[in-house]
């Protein structure tokens, strides 16, 4: 396990690395995907040459040392979405090597395995990024909505008060004018007497 973790960790370095010295090397568009592309068929190339190079080793040793370069190769590939590339090429080592070596053939079970682990956290790490994203959207949503729901609450509140002042206005209104029906009526009553 600790070997697996200190070769995505080594792979991870190289791919930042990678990444961060190609973006600054250049700006433009059609060199970046051209060196990419150039890395990715380098990567392809290492390891078919790895193949062909643990068929002619004459030590466990050297097979070892041949298959742990292969397997941080093919972890970039299953980082990349290759992840059947990237057992095949591993299969093809544990094919040349069982007879001779079934200790190698061993680890080139476990490397799968490891290949397996790492397409699984690269699939758990694009499903986290789509929930965040998810998650994001929706309390973008609830803020405009409270927005929305507040900027109404105000228009409301607003209309409530223009209403209120209006039905006061006209209650004053209808008031004056009963009072001043009542003193016509009171003044009316006294000049006919």
């Amino acid at each position: 396990m600790k070997k697996v973790i200190l070769i995505l960790a080594a792979a991870a370095a190289m791919t930042f690395t990678a990444c961060s010295s190609n973006a600054e090397k250049t700006t433009d568009e059609n060199t970046e995907t051209t060196e990419v592309v150039a890395e990715e068929a380098t990567q392809e190339q290492s390891l078919k040459d790895i193949v062909e190079e643990i068929k002619n080793c004459a030590s466990e040793g050297d097979v070892q040392g041949l298959l742990a370069k292969a397997e941080t190769l093919a972890q970039q590939l299953a980082k990349e979405g290759k992840l059947d590339e990237a057992k095949k090429y591993i299969n093809q080592i544990k094919e040349s090597v069982a007879e001779k070596y079934p200790a190698v053939a061993s680890a080139c079970d476990t490397a799968i395995a490891g290949l397996d682990k790492v397409a699984g956290v690269q699939e758990a790490k694009d499903a986290a990024t789509d929930a965040v994203e998810g998650a994001k959207t929706e309390a973008n949503a609830a803020v405009e909505g409270a927005k929305e729901a507040a900027s109404n609450a105000v228009e409301g509140a607003k209309n409530a008060v223009n209403d209120a002042a209006n039905a006061a206005a006209d209650a004053a209104t209808n008031a004056a004018n009963a009072a001043k029906d009542k003193v016509d009526n009171v003044v009316n009553s006294l000049k006919k007497k």
